[in-house]
């Protein structure tokens, strides 16, 4: 009887476990069902400062959504959304102040055929003069690292980096050449160029033009490169101190002991320094500065993993789509008066195509998010932090929040006094329904998920049902006792 209940109540655990869908999104019936948006951010002081931010009034207009060609591919912005950030800034002190700020402008996200929306800095109404700057944000992550970008545009570097501009570069280049005759006789696709050396992990870094393999065999550094037949170009860049005892040698593959025929010839070695270096990749006519692209080249080398002296980074892969865009501008503000800044900025949401799945009935949600927490910049750099406003204007619905939003005519409003923890984050709908057809709404307010939901639901009465066994297999066993 007891290992009939045990039987019961694990299958009951099983089936619990198994029931719920996973959580994601469904998939729509024709085209993508999620497209990745932009976070907006406003703009910041940089330098240590003694201004007063009264008040800050963030209006997210939204007078139209985004939309799609007749596949679902492609994403059109327009005109009429946008962000404006108007800061009222005082200076209490009897000296006039010169403000060093920074905005990020993030961009346009992936899925926008072009971009429609602008870019702009006011000071009391009039246009204030800006200059573009840019820093590395990496390939795949189209944020901003503001606390690394920051440091990038005001000092031009990456805090305790190993790379410097003086340090010294030596770089080793290789030709490697065989016929297909060697491979074929070996049965392989591919040979290994194998080099060994000694190096210094604590003033050296070793990369390479190509993908690289290492080792660390008897003590050295065994690096190696999958080469074809035919001839073979190779380099190997040494910043800081040099590499010593270097050998190489082709081989069957990378742990080969006795080389092979063919020639693997070092043929050219050069030195120059590190800056030197850098721009060597710089594009012709980029609008990226040559500082800037400067200190993105350091923060892509810092960004990849290290090991003893070997850098796995390939130099030469540095694009311009890897930077992030900014605007360095500076206020005047005269001695005991207020200004105020305006900066204005285009809004792209994450969208969500047809969540339900119903192709009937398509619910499409559209979630826009401004980095609140950019705000802080504010009191880093001295200047006290005092009140914010938000402003939504749209005529579309507002299905979720993650701030309370009071609904007044023609907007919502949230007021507070000091920055808000946490970020921004809400849902439009165009039709003012609050779920989804077969199941609720959710989003970055909602932590629990559909499938969550399911699972709480199945587990309170399952919760139930196995305490009624525990407590039925109790008063059995003391039955059973009582008999014997």
């Amino acid at each position: 009887m007891i290992k009939q209940i045990e039987a019961l109540i694990l299958g009951l655990l099983a089936l619990a476990s198994g029931t719920g869908a996973p959580y994601g999104r469904a998939e729509a019936a024709a085209g993508p069902d999620y497209y990745e948006g932009i976070t907006a951010i406003g703009a910041f002081p940089c330098v240590k400062n003694d201004v007063i931010m009264e008040k800050q009034v963030l209006t997210l207009h939204i007078g139209e959504l985004p939309a799609f060609d007749e596949n679902d591919s492609v994403g059109y912005a327009v005109s009429d959304t946008y962000m404006t950030s108007e800061y009222t800034i005082k200076n209490p002190t009897d000296r006039d102040v010169s403000l060093k700020m920074l905005f990020p402008c993030s961009g346009a996200p992936r899925w926008l055929a072009s971009e429609e929306g602008s870019y702009s800095v006011l000071s009391d109404g009039e246009p204030v003069e800006s200059v573009v700057r840019h820093s590395y944000s990496g390939y795949y992550n189209r944020t901003f690292d503001l606390e690394s970008g920051i440091y990038e545009i005001t000092a031009g570097q990456i805090p305790d980096s190993f790379y410097r501009r003086d340090l010294p570069v030596h770089e080793y280049r290789f030709r490697v050449e065989f016929g297909e005759d060697i491979l074929q006789s070996l049965g392989r696709k591919y040979l290994a160029f194998v080099l060994s050396f000694d190096c210094d992990a604590e003033h050296t870094r070793v990369m390479s033009s190509g993908r690289m393999n290492t080792d660390i065999v008897n003590g050295k550094v065994r690096a190696s490169f999958d080469v074809g037949a035919g001839s073979n170009q190779l380099s190997l860049v040494v910043v800081g101190e040099d590499i010593d005892h270097l050998t190489f040698g082709l081989y069957p593959d990378r742990y080969g002991v006795d080389p092979l025929e063919g020639n693997a010839l070092f043929y050219a070695e050069s030195d120059t320094d590190f800056f030197t270096y850098a721009m060597r990749f710089y594009p012709e006519g980029s609008e990226i500065s040559e500082d800037d692209w400067y200190a993105g080249f350091v923060r892509m080398l810092s960004s990849e993993t290290v090991s003893g002296c070997i850098a796995y980074a390939i130099p030469s892969s540095l694009r311009e789509e890897a930077f992030m865009q900014w605007r360095e501008y500076t206020l005047s503000i005269p001695a005991r008066t207020t200004v105020k800044n305006v900066v204005k900025a285009p809004l792209y949401p994450t969208i969500e195509r047809n969540p339900s799945g119903d192709p009937d009935e398509p619910k499409d949600r559209y979630v826009y998010s401004y980095l609140l927490s950019s705000g802080r910049y504010w009191s880093r750099y001295g200047a006290h932090f005092d009140e914010i406003e938000i402003r939504l204007e749209t005529p579309f619905y507002l299905a979720a929040s993650s701030l309370d939003f009071e609904s007044r005519g023609d907007a919502y409003i949230f007021r507070r006094e000091g920055l808000p923890l946490g970020e921004l984050s809400f849902t439009l709908t165009g039709t003012e329904s609050g779920y989804i057809s077969g199941g609720w709404q959710y989003g970055t307010y909602d932590p629990i998920s559909p499938s969550l939901r399911l699972a709480m639901l199945l587990l309170i009465p399952l919760g139930i049902v196995i305490a009624a066994i525990a407590v039925f297999a109790i008063v059995y066993r003391v039955r059973r006792r009582r008999k014997k």
